[in-house]
């Protein structure tokens, strides 16, 4: 099973994120505080990163940009409900950086388990 680092602002859609990697048998680490997602990240690179988008600094985009930058092999799963932006921009912009999948929240069980399987395999 990999090791899997999920970063959400919001503690129930982390917690939505993060059990069913959990229950899949995955090492899940999870946080609420996006700076300290992304210094774990960065200092023991996981197989997995499942990452929303919209948070307060550094967001998602900026995570994203980081985690390619030091460690291109990570895998990642950007996630986002949108925003005043729209839904789409993000998970666009998401893509163009290196997010190996995109998922739209609320997420739906199906496609995120099938996500995070493509991004292991």
């Amino acid at each position: 099973m990999a090791r899997i680092v999920v970063i959400d602002d919001d503690p129930i859609s982390c917690k939505l994120a993060a059990t069913p990697l959990q229950q899949d048998g995955h090492t899940v680490d999870s946080f609420t505080e996006p700076q300290a997602g992304l210094r774990a990240t960065l200092e023991h690179p996981p197989a997995l990163l499942v990452t929303d988008l919209i948070m307060p600094g550094p967001d998602g985009i900026e995570i994203i940009k980081a985690v390619k930058r030091s460690h291109p092999e990570v895998k990642i799963v950007a996630m986002s409900g949108g925003g005043s932006a729209g839904k789409d921009l993000y998970l666009r912009m998401a893509r163009k950086l290196g997010a190996d999948a995109i998922i739209r929240k609320p997420l739906d069980q199906g496609e995120y388990a099938e996500a995070v399987s493509k991004c292991l395999a």
